[in-house]
């Protein structure tokens, strides 16, 4: 199993923003998208899956290190 986590920015052609977690679960999950995001973006709705109910695996970070890539 990895311990892998990665934040899933897509940006649509009419500008809509979505982001998604993988391997980060419980409430950190928002947490750790409002830090990546607040620069660029502001959250309007959230759609929470299973792993945001589950017991938090990570530490939430304070600082933002920004990594894109692009498919």
């Amino acid at each position: 199993m990895s311990n892998e986590t990665k934040i899933i920015v897509t940006i649509a052609e009419d500008g809509t923003i979505s982001a998604e977690t993988e391997g980060i679960t419980g409430e950190v999950c928002i947490g750790e998208l409002e830090n990546l995001l607040q620069d660029i973006a502001e959250i309007e709705s959230i759609k929470k899956t299973d792993d945001y109910y589950r017991e938090s695996n990570i530490t939430p970070t304070i600082k933002n290190e920004n990594k894109i890539t692009r498919k």
